[in-house]
């Protein structure tokens, strides 16, 4: 089995992206246009960041 994805929800999808690359050197590989969703690279498993709200959302 391999563990490929993981997604955290947070009140700032951004301040996280610039908190794991400045205290880790992660650099962010992608964040939607809205700022509610972000990755960062990461290798082969994914860390992602999505917001609250979007999180909360229901289809």
């Amino acid at each position: 089995m391999k563990f490929g994805y993981t997604i955290i929800y947070v009140t700032d999808v951004l301040a996280s992206l610039t908190f794991f690359d400045k205290a880790f050197g992660l650099k962010t590989r992608f964040i939607h246009e809205s700022g509610g969703y972000g990755e960062l690279d990461t290798g082969q498993t994914t860390l992602a960041f999505a917001s609250h709200t979007l999180g909360a959302c229901r289809t």
